[in-house]
């Protein structure tokens, strides 16, 4: 090869090689831009994320301040001195308090028997054949 052949050679590479570049540039381009665009939206996320962290501490704070107040109250009502005793009634309150039940049937009524008949016997106690037949034994 020679000087000139080469030249024309390596100016044709050039020519391909900057026609393919310039191929590629846009699809570079919108990569590039596409890149920015996640970049942001990364950084928000993260941003997002610490703020959420710290509210979840917070939160934590929170839930054990509740926890030991909860315990502190168990531990009161545990205690025999926090205790509420009882007051004991006396016979003139417990009087007072409960007043004295009538006994009653709870509103049963009396059962009558409207078929039954009523005999009234007299007999004298001479001998046995005084004695009605069903009194007998």
């Amino acid at each position: 090869m020679k000087k000139n052949e080469l030249i024309e050679f390596l100016q044709r590479q050039i020519e391909y090689l900057q026609g393919r570049l310039d191929e590629a540039m846009p699809s570079v381009n919108s990569l590039t831009l596409a890149n920015e665009k996640l970049v942001a939206t990364v950084d928000e996320l993260c941003k997002q994320i610490a703020s959420l962290e710290d509210v979840m501490k917070g939160k934590g704070a929170e839930l054990s301040k509740e926890k030991a107040a909860r315990q502190a109250v168990q531990r009161l009502q545990g205690s025999p001195s926090e205790r509420k005793a009882k007051p004991v009634p006396t016979p003139a309150t417990y009087e007072t308090q409960q007043p004295e039940k009538k006994r009653t049937n709870n509103g049963a009524k009396r059962k009558t028997h409207p078929g039954a008949r009523w005999r009234q016997l007299w007999w004298s106690r001479t001998g046995p054949t005084s004695i009605p037949k069903w009194l007998r034994s």
